[in-house]
C-alpha cells in the first residue's frame, strides 16, 4: 500500500483571544486541498485552498474531566492527530522562548525537542523562527514564511513581530482601539499580562503603544507579573548593540514597571539586568553565532551556542533559565519579585461576574495602597 502523500506544509497553534479562552489552528499545504479537523466534539472543514485557519477552537482547561483536547486534521490523504494538555487554571506559567534556526537543522531539531519535552504552556518566537521544516511536516514553501516546527502543532506560540505570514492575529480591542497593527497586542495568562509589541512604532510616552500598555495595566491591576515580546531588544552585546530607541522603550519600561523583556535577532543568549527589570536576547537555536561587538554594564550572562530559554513565574518568585542541546543549564537567575499588587491567583482565561469584578477592584485598590510601587528610574 502506497505511503499518503504529504501535503502539509505549516501547522501552526496561535492564541485567538487576548484571555486565552480560544486558540487559532492555521495550515498550510503544498497545494489547494479541503481540509478537515475535529477537534474534541467539534467538526470543521474548509473547502479547497492552500491556506486555512480555524478559529474560535475552545482553549483545553485543567478543570475539564479529559484535561486537554485530541484533534485530528486531515487534507487529502493525510492524517495528523495531536493532543493538547490542558493549560493550567493556577500555578506558575512557563513560556518556551525559541529565536532564528539559522543554518544547521540538526542542532535546531535537538533544541525543539528539547523544548517539547520541557512542559511549557506555550511558545514564544522571537527574532525569525519561520520557514523551518520538520521532517513530520513534510516540505515547507519559504513564501508562505508558517512555522512548521512540531513543537508548535501541540502548543499555543506567540509570534512576535509584523513577519508571520499567514498566522491570523489575536483578536485583541484594546489594540484596535488605539489603531496599532494586527501584530501588535496582548495577552492575559494567569497572573501574567504579556504585551506583544513593534519597536517600529516608537516608545514615546504619548504614542499609541505606551496607551496601550498602560489601558491593558489600568484594566487589569490584580496583574502580577508584566512582561513584554519584541522581535529586536533594546540593547545586546551583538551586532545589533544599544538601540537608537533605547532610551525611550527604557523610560516605558519603567514608567509602567515591566519585569521581564524577551527579544531575539542577535544570534547568541544574553541576559541583562538593568535597575529591576530582566532583558532576555535568544536569537540562535541553530548552527551559526554572532561574535560579541558591545561591552554593556547591564550584561549578567553571555553565551554563544545553541539554546532554548524557559521563564517561569508564579506568585512569589520568577525564574530565566538557558538549555543547551545535552540539556545543560548554560544560565539560571531569579527575576527580582514585582513591586505590582497582588490579590491572589488568576484563573487562565476566567470571567468574573459583575459582583466579582467590583469586588475584585476594591481588593486591588486596598493592596495597593499598602504596598510600594516602583517608579520610572
Amino acid at each position: 500500500m502506497p505511503a499518503p502523500r504529504l501535503v502539509v506544509a505549516g501547522l501552526i497553534l496561535t492564541f485567538g483571544r487576548p484571555d486565552a479562552t480560544e486558540l487559532n489552528l492555521t495550515v498550510a499545504l503544498t497545494e489547494p486541498q479541503a481540509v478537515s479537523l475535529q477537534w474534541g466534539p467539534h467538526t470543521r472543514t474548509s473547502s479547497a485552498a492552500s491556506l486555512h485557519t480555524f478559529g474560535g477552537l475552545p482553549t483545553p482547561r485543567a478543570s475539564d474531566p479529559a484535561r486537554g483536547v485530541e484533534y485530528v486534521l486531515k487534507a487529502g490523504d493525510q492524517v495528523i492527530a495531536r493532543r493538547i494538555p490542558a493549560m493550567r487554571g493556577y500555578g506558575p506559567l512557563r513560556l518556551g522562548l525559541v529565536g532564528d534556526g539559522g543554518p544547521g537543522a540538526g542542532p535546531r531539531r535537538a533544541i525543539i525537542q528539547r523544548l517539547r519535552s520541557a512542559d511549557v504552556d506555550a511558545v514564544v518566537a522571537v527574532g525569525d523562527p519561520f520557514g523551518w521544516s520538520s521532517a513530520e511536516s513534510g516540505p515547507a514553501d519559504p513564501g508562505r514564511r508558517l512555522d512548521a516546527m512540531p513543537l508548535t502543532t501541540r502548543r499555543p506560540v506567540i509570534v512576535a513581530g509584523a513577519r508571520a505570514g499567514g498566522v491570523p492575529p489575536v483578536d485583541d480591542p484594546v489594540r484596535a482601539r488605539w489603531g496599532l497593527p494586527p501584530h501588535v497586542h496582548h495577552l492575559r495568562l494567569g497572573s501574567t499580562l504579556v504585551w506583544v509589541l513593534d519597536p517600529g512604532l516608537g516608545f514615546n510616552a504619548g504614542g499609541a503603544q505606551a496607551r496601550f500598555v498602560r489601558a491593558v495595566i489600568d484594566a487589569h491591576p490584580q496583574a502580577r507579573w508584566r512582561v513584554v515580546v519584541v522581535p529586536q531588544g533594546p540593547m545586546s552585546s551583538g551586532p545589533s548593540g544599544p538601540r537608537r530607541w533605547a532610551g525611550t522603550m527604557r523610560s516605558l519600561v519603567d514608567a509602567t514597571a515591566i519585569d521581564v523583556v524577551l527579544s531575539g535577532q542577535d544570534r547568541l543568549y544574553e541576559r541583562l539586568v538593568q535597575d529591576r527589570t530582566t532583558y532576555v536576547v535568544s536569537g540562535a537555536s541553530g548552527g551559526a553565532f554572532d561574535r560579541r561587538r558591545w561591552v554593556t554594564d547591564e550584561t549578567r550572562a553571555l553565551v554563544g551556542a545553541p539554546h532554548w530559554v524557559r521563564l517561569t513565574l508564579d506568585e512569589k518568585t520568577g525564574t530565566v533559565e538557558a538549555f543547551g542541546i545535552e540539556g545543560a543549564v548554560l544560565d539560571r537567575a531569579e527575576v527580582p519579585e514585582p513591586t505590582t499588587a497582588a490579590p491572589g491567583p488568576v484563573p487562565w482565561g476566567a470571567v468574573f461576574g459583575a459582583f466579582g469584578l467590583l469586588a475584585a477592584g476594591f481588593i486591588a485598590v486596598a493592596v495597593d495602597l499598602l504596598r510600594p510601587k516602583r517608579g520610572p528610574g
